[in-house]
Protein backbone atom coordinates (compact mmCIF):
# COMPACT_ATOMS: atom_id res chain seq x y z
CA UNK A 1 0.00 0.00 0.00
CA UNK A 2 2.85 2.56 1.23
CA UNK A 3 4.49 2.20 -2.35
CA UNK A 4 1.58 3.15 -4.12
CA UNK A 5 0.89 5.95 -1.95
CA UNK A 6 3.99 7.74 -1.77
CA UNK A 7 6.21 8.36 -4.88
CA UNK A 8 9.92 8.83 -3.34
CA UNK A 9 11.21 9.90 -6.23
CA UNK A 10 10.55 13.55 -6.22
CA UNK A 11 12.40 13.84 -2.55
CA UNK A 12 15.79 13.45 -4.07
CA UNK A 13 17.17 16.80 -4.40
CA UNK A 14 18.63 17.89 -7.87
CA UNK A 15 23.07 18.39 -7.79
CA UNK A 16 24.46 21.89 -6.16
CA UNK A 17 25.87 24.37 -9.09
CA UNK A 18 29.29 25.16 -7.91
CA UNK A 19 30.81 28.09 -10.27
CA UNK A 20 34.17 29.01 -11.14
CA UNK A 21 34.14 31.51 -8.00
CA UNK A 22 34.06 28.21 -5.66
CA UNK A 23 37.24 26.88 -6.60
CA UNK A 24 39.23 29.97 -7.09
CA UNK A 25 42.68 29.33 -6.29
CA UNK A 26 42.44 25.32 -6.86
CA UNK A 27 44.94 24.71 -9.42
CA UNK A 28 44.29 21.24 -9.96
CA UNK A 29 41.73 19.94 -11.85
CA UNK A 30 42.08 16.66 -10.67
CA UNK A 31 41.06 17.94 -7.50
CA UNK A 32 38.36 20.30 -8.50
CA UNK A 33 36.41 17.35 -10.31
CA UNK A 34 37.38 14.91 -7.04
CA UNK A 35 35.65 17.77 -4.81
CA UNK A 36 32.87 18.08 -6.86
CA UNK A 37 32.28 13.81 -8.02
CA UNK A 38 32.34 13.78 -3.53
CA UNK A 39 29.85 16.90 -2.93
CA UNK A 40 27.32 14.80 -5.46
CA UNK A 41 27.75 12.03 -4.20
CA UNK A 42 27.09 12.99 -0.25
CA UNK A 43 24.47 14.87 -1.64
CA UNK A 44 22.63 11.61 -3.49
CA UNK A 45 23.85 9.69 0.15
CA UNK A 46 21.67 11.81 2.41
CA UNK A 47 18.93 11.67 0.00
CA UNK A 48 18.59 8.24 -0.60
CA UNK A 49 19.14 7.42 2.94
CA UNK A 50 15.83 9.95 4.15
CA UNK A 51 13.87 8.29 1.24
CA UNK A 52 14.58 5.46 2.36
CA UNK A 53 13.77 6.47 5.89
CA UNK A 54 10.42 7.68 5.22
CA UNK A 55 9.74 4.79 2.85
CA UNK A 56 10.47 2.71 5.92
CA UNK A 57 7.87 4.93 7.77
CA UNK A 58 5.38 4.66 5.18
CA UNK A 59 5.64 0.70 5.38
CA UNK A 60 5.23 0.78 9.35
CA UNK A 61 2.50 2.94 9.24
CA UNK A 62 0.56 0.75 6.81
CA UNK A 63 1.40 -2.40 8.98
CA UNK A 64 0.38 -0.79 12.07
CA UNK A 65 -2.98 0.42 10.04
CA UNK A 66 -3.73 -3.31 8.95
CA UNK A 67 -3.07 -4.31 13.15
CA UNK A 68 -5.20 -2.08 14.40
CA UNK A 69 -7.96 -2.64 12.28
CA UNK A 70 -8.23 -6.40 12.51
CA UNK A 71 -7.72 -6.10 16.57
CA UNK A 72 -10.91 -4.23 15.71
CA UNK A 73 -12.52 -6.75 14.12
CA UNK A 74 -11.45 -9.20 16.28
CA UNK A 75 -12.81 -8.03 19.17
CA UNK A 76 -15.75 -6.66 17.28
CA UNK A 77 -16.79 -9.72 16.37
CA UNK A 78 -15.71 -11.19 19.69
CA UNK A 79 -18.57 -9.03 21.32
CA UNK A 80 -21.22 -9.89 18.84
CA UNK A 81 -20.29 -13.57 19.23
CA UNK A 82 -20.99 -12.72 23.07
CA UNK A 83 -24.53 -11.41 22.79
CA UNK A 84 -25.26 -14.71 20.79
CA UNK A 85 -23.81 -16.87 23.69
CA UNK A 86 -25.75 -14.88 26.26
CA UNK A 87 -28.91 -15.31 24.15
CA UNK A 88 -28.39 -19.10 24.26
CA UNK A 89 -27.90 -18.84 27.62
CA UNK A 90 -31.17 -16.98 28.30
CA UNK A 91 -32.77 -19.67 26.04
CA UNK A 92 -31.61 -22.63 28.11
CA UNK A 93 -32.36 -20.90 31.63
CA UNK A 94 -35.91 -20.30 30.64
CA UNK A 95 -35.95 -24.10 28.81
CA UNK A 96 -35.34 -25.52 31.88
CA UNK A 97 -37.53 -23.33 34.24
CA UNK A 98 -40.42 -24.60 31.51
CA UNK A 99 -39.51 -28.23 32.16
CA UNK A 100 -38.93 -27.60 36.02
CA UNK A 101 -42.23 -25.84 35.89
CA UNK A 102 -44.29 -28.36 34.45
CA UNK A 103 -42.97 -31.31 36.35
CA UNK A 104 -44.13 -29.53 39.59
CA UNK A 105 -47.27 -29.30 38.32
CA UNK A 106 -47.91 -32.43 36.95
CA UNK A 107 -46.60 -33.89 40.79
CA UNK A 108 -49.34 -31.68 42.02
CA UNK A 109 -51.92 -33.70 40.02
CA UNK A 110 -50.67 -36.64 41.04
CA UNK A 111 -50.80 -35.60 44.34
CA UNK A 112 -54.34 -33.75 44.25
CA UNK A 113 -55.70 -37.29 42.68
CA UNK A 114 -54.02 -39.34 45.35
CA UNK A 115 -56.02 -37.43 47.69
CA UNK A 116 -59.05 -37.86 46.57
CA UNK A 117 -58.58 -41.42 46.30
CA UNK A 118 -58.14 -41.45 50.01
CA UNK A 119 -60.84 -39.22 50.75
CA UNK A 120 -63.11 -41.96 49.07
CA UNK A 121 -61.71 -44.99 50.64
CA UNK A 122 -62.27 -43.13 53.91
CA UNK A 123 -65.64 -41.85 53.06
CA UNK A 124 -66.74 -45.59 51.51
CA UNK A 125 -67.52 -44.23 48.03
CA UNK A 126 -64.72 -45.76 45.93
CA UNK A 127 -66.90 -47.41 44.01
CA UNK A 128 -68.67 -44.58 42.62
CA UNK A 129 -68.35 -41.77 39.55
CA UNK A 130 -66.83 -39.35 41.43
CA UNK A 131 -63.34 -39.98 41.63
CA UNK A 132 -63.14 -40.15 37.76
CA UNK A 133 -64.95 -36.83 37.77
CA UNK A 134 -62.49 -35.58 40.59
CA UNK A 135 -59.02 -37.05 38.26
CA UNK A 136 -60.40 -35.07 35.24
CA UNK A 137 -60.89 -31.87 36.97
CA UNK A 138 -57.37 -31.73 38.18
CA UNK A 139 -56.03 -32.48 35.16
CA UNK A 140 -58.24 -29.50 33.99
CA UNK A 141 -56.55 -27.53 36.79
CA UNK A 142 -53.30 -28.63 36.04
CA UNK A 143 -53.73 -28.08 32.51
CA UNK A 144 -55.22 -24.32 33.16
CA UNK A 145 -52.35 -23.63 35.44
CA UNK A 146 -49.16 -24.81 32.58
CA UNK A 147 -51.14 -22.50 30.17
CA UNK A 148 -50.19 -20.00 32.81
CA UNK A 149 -46.70 -20.88 33.63
CA UNK A 150 -45.84 -21.22 29.71
CA UNK A 151 -47.38 -17.34 29.11
CA UNK A 152 -45.73 -16.16 31.78
CA UNK A 153 -42.41 -17.94 30.95
CA UNK A 154 -42.65 -17.23 27.30
CA UNK A 155 -43.28 -13.13 28.46
CA UNK A 156 -40.04 -13.06 30.55
CA UNK A 157 -38.34 -14.67 28.01
CA UNK A 158 -39.09 -12.35 25.34
CA UNK A 159 -38.43 -9.29 28.14
CA UNK A 160 -34.94 -10.64 28.47
CA UNK A 161 -34.15 -11.32 24.69
CA UNK A 162 -35.80 -7.96 23.43
CA UNK A 163 -33.49 -6.42 25.94
CA UNK A 164 -30.55 -8.32 24.37
CA UNK A 165 -31.29 -7.63 20.95
CA UNK A 166 -31.53 -3.69 21.71
CA UNK A 167 -27.92 -3.97 23.69
CA UNK A 168 -26.48 -5.48 20.79
CA UNK A 169 -27.90 -2.66 18.01
CA UNK A 170 -27.09 -0.39 20.37
CA UNK A 171 -23.27 -1.50 20.03
CA UNK A 172 -23.45 -2.09 16.55
CA UNK A 173 -24.78 1.70 16.08
CA UNK A 174 -21.94 2.80 18.66
CA UNK A 175 -19.15 1.13 16.81
CA UNK A 176 -16.89 3.88 15.82
CA UNK A 177 -13.41 2.49 14.80
CA UNK A 178 -10.19 4.21 15.46
CA UNK A 179 -6.64 3.83 13.31
CA UNK A 180 -3.63 5.74 12.86
CA UNK A 181 -3.88 9.24 12.00
CA UNK A 182 -3.29 8.86 8.32
CA UNK A 183 -2.68 12.77 7.77
CA UNK A 184 -0.40 13.22 11.06
CA UNK A 185 2.04 10.49 9.96
CA UNK A 186 1.47 11.31 6.16
CA UNK A 187 2.91 14.75 7.14
CA UNK A 188 5.64 13.19 9.59
CA UNK A 189 6.48 11.31 6.58
CA UNK A 190 7.10 14.51 4.19
CA UNK A 191 9.14 15.95 7.32
CA UNK A 192 11.62 13.10 7.11
CA UNK A 193 11.62 13.35 3.51
CA UNK A 194 11.12 16.81 2.83
CA UNK A 195 14.19 18.50 1.25
CA UNK A 196 12.70 21.81 -0.03
CA UNK A 197 15.43 23.76 2.66
CA UNK A 198 18.66 22.21 0.34
CA UNK A 199 17.76 22.84 -2.99
CA UNK A 200 20.55 22.07 -5.87
CA UNK A 201 20.34 22.52 -9.75
CA UNK A 202 22.82 22.21 -12.45
CA UNK A 203 24.18 25.20 -14.37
Amino acid sequence: MASSIYNFTSLVPRPQLYSSSDFSGWSNAGEITKFRNGKLMGQYNTAYNKALLAQNLASEVENKFNEAKDANEKRYNQILTGFGGLTGDVNKAFAGLTKQQEKDVAQAALNSKASNAQALVNSGMVGTTILPSLNMQADKNAASQLNRIHDTIAMAKLGYLTDLGKSKLAFMERRDDTYPNASFYSNLIQQFGNFSDVQYTYS
